[in-house]
């Protein structure tokens, strides 16, 4: 039997683990019609997301990210079969270079530090711009004339926006029910009382219990107050509210509406989750019609 020195063994054993790590790199991961992605392609998609900011690092511990990734790839080579024809014209590369390093707010050197940290060359991450822009414009192309939005829709939205954004901080002053002999007009003097001393600083009294509701978005009050809450006025104790344990006026303190929203900004929320929709029923058909393999 023939002497393999320790050394000449350790390089062949380097230069066969070398294959195999290299050949399962490139092994196809899938086929899309007559397309195949490799687990190279994945590997690189993920450094393209991190990049992009649309992955974190929290995320790559996640159960099913790399079945995620490669579900991605599939859908990307889908809607690029559909952006296929001589009529689109791709930026040049420094173009869209330009366009995603003014978007992400980066130089070129913070660029590259992003590159060598998720180990992806610019050739690569160019080739995903461009792959990016040619699948806007097959996205842009099917949604053309299927998605519209009115600005009844987006007066709509703009109402149920602010409703669940908006923060009330209310006090609740209530008399339990076993107190006799009352009425509407000595409920509601009551409570004006209790108002008054509360806003002078004079503590509350029996028959009068008040109760700090604290500062609350409107779903997150009983549901028998929330019309209440919605409606109430400033500095003015609100109408009598039965409830099982007893008889509730509520004070509105305070109320914070969330930053404004344009009715533009409303319209482009509801086309942006409309054209998702759209989107999704679309790959889906491409998927019935198209042959796809999963190695």
């Amino acid at each position: 039997m023939k002497y393999i020195s320790p050394k000449f063994f350790s390089l062949l054993l380097l230069s066969f683990l070398t294959q195999l790590f290299a050949s399962e790199v490139d092994a196809i991961a899938a086929v899309v019609d007559d397309k195949v992605i490799t687990n190279l392609d994945v590997a690189h998609l993920k450094s393209f997301m991190l990049i992009q900011g649309k992955l974190s690092s929290d995320n790559l511990t996640e159960p099913g990210l790399s079945k995620s990734l490669l579900n991605l790839g599939i859908e990307r080579k889908l809607m690029l079969h559909s952006a296929s024809g001589p009529d689109i014209d791709i930026p040049d590369s420094d173009k869209l270079l330009e366009y995603f390093l003014k978007f992400q707010k980066l130089d070129s050197s913070g660029l590259q530090v992003l590159l060598d940290a998720n180990d992806l060359d610019k050739e690569s991450f160019v080739s995903f711009l461009e792959e990016d822009f040619l699948i806007q414009q097959s996205q842009n192309h099917y949604l053309s004339g299927k998605v519209f939005v009115s600005d009844s829709n987006a007066k709509d939205y703009i109402t149920t926006y602010n409703n669940d954004k908006t923060r009330y901080h209310v006090l609740d002053f209530y008399v339990q029910k076993d107190e006799d002999k009352l009425t509407a007009a000595s409920f509601s003097t009551m409570i004006n009382n209790a108002v008054k001393n509360y806003n002078a600083g004079i503590e509350v009294s029996a028959p009068v219990t008040v109760n700090d509701l604290g500062t609350r978005v409107l779903n997150d009050f009983p549901e028998l107050y929330r019309n209440v809450v919605l409606n109430i006025k400033g500095g003015v104790a609100s109408y009598m509210v039965i409830a099982d344990n007893g008889y509730h006026a509520l004070l509105l303190q305070d109320r914070q509406m969330p930053v404004a929203l344009s009715t533009q900004d409303a319209k482009q929320i509801l086309y942006s989750q409309e054209a998702g929709k759209t989107i999704v029923s679309w790959l889906n058909e491409l998927r019935k019609t198209t042959y796809i393999k999963i190695i």
